[in-house]
């Protein structure tokens, strides 16, 4: 005897949710659709705090939102967000919690010193993992494996190869209390990657930056008056090379090595091009000599790839 039981049929019942739209400016971000951030399933359904929703924009340099009534911490995580607009003001600690999510320390500091005072962005900094904060003490200056070094506001001198061979230094930050950078201080860092130099540097000394074969961008303010010997000799992976017009004089061997570099633009402000400054330089092809130079030193380019006078290598 075969027994046929009834289905039972089973009611879902549904929450309501307060429904809210989040409107973007950015051309290729769609408007979206989801749940009051007060729900309980915020973490499912917030399109704020969903990883993969970001990740799709992380390419994204910049983003505008209109209407924003929620961020959590992370929020921005592992993205190269660098430059975010805000129509309406936040609250302070909402705005800590995107500063801790920038990957970047620099743009987390650009960041901090936009909102907030001086002293939150170093209290901030500080809890970074990723970034030492350095106060001018020579004897204390961070573990070797730290990935960013940032130079606290206010120290006038760096020591002599204070942070050299710092084989996993990425990125460095230096204020613009900074007047000088002297003898191989951040010589042989070999996943330095940009420099920007600040308008208060004068000077940059003999192999500051020498073998940090990883350095693309160099970014020299127009205060430098003088490239020392050997400044960035051996970086392999500087390209271009833009030397400001406050700059008179070119040291021995200031870019000797420079695989990658293509082009230099040598301002008339410059006198002097020391011995072998652009030596070893197969890319290079052109280089346009200034009218106020009046001393070009012995093999200035060898071996390069310009088909002038200027890479001979006889006496």
């Amino acid at each position: 005897m075969v027994l046929k039981t009834k289905k039972q049929k089973t009611k879902t019942k549904t929450k309501n949710f307060d429904i809210v739209t989040y409107q973007s400016n950015h051309p290729t971000s769609p408007d979206i659709t989801r749940h009051h951030p007060t729900s309980p399933d915020i973490t499912r359904h917030h399109p704020i705090s969903k990883l993969k929703y970001l990740q799709k924009y992380s390419n994204k340099r910049s983003i505008q939102q209109d209407h924003l009534l929620h961020a959590r911490r992370y929020t921005f995580f592992n993205t190269s967000i660098t430059i975010m607009t805000m129509t309406m003001a936040l609250p302070d600690e909402m705005l800590l919690h995107i500063a801790r999510s920038c990957s970047s320390p620099a743009d987390a500091k650009n960041m901090l010193l936009a909102h907030f005072d001086e002293e939150v962005m170093l209290r901030e900094m500080k809890k970074r993992r990723d970034c030492y904060v350095w106060d001018g003490d020579y004897k204390r200056r961070g573990p070797l494996d730290v990935k960013c070094i940032m130079i606290m506001p206010g120290v006038t001198r760096i020591p002599i190869s204070a942070f050299a061979y710092r084989k996993l230094l990425v990125s460095v930050i230096i204020p613009d209390s900074v007047t000088f950078i002297p003898y191989e201080a951040f010589d042989a860092c070999t996943s330095l990657t940009e420099v920007d130099i600040p308008d208060s540097v004068k000077w940059i000394g003999e192999g500051a930056f020498g073998r940090c074969t990883s350095l693309s961008r160099v970014n020299l303010a127009n205060s430098v008056v003088s490239i020392d010997q050997g400044a960035f000799w051996g970086c392999t992976s500087l390209s271009v090379v833009n030397i400001p017009d406050s700059v008179t004089s070119i040291g021995e061997e200031a870019f000797f090595g420079c695989k990658s570099l293509t082009k230099v633009n040598i301002p008339n402000s410059v006198m002097e091009i020391g011995k072998e400054t652009f030596s070893e330089c197969p890319l290079l092809s052109n280089v346009i000599i200034p009218d106020g130079v009046v001393r070009i030193s012995y093999r200035c380019a060898c071996d390069c790839g310009c088909d002038d006078e200027l890479c001979s290598c006889d006496d």
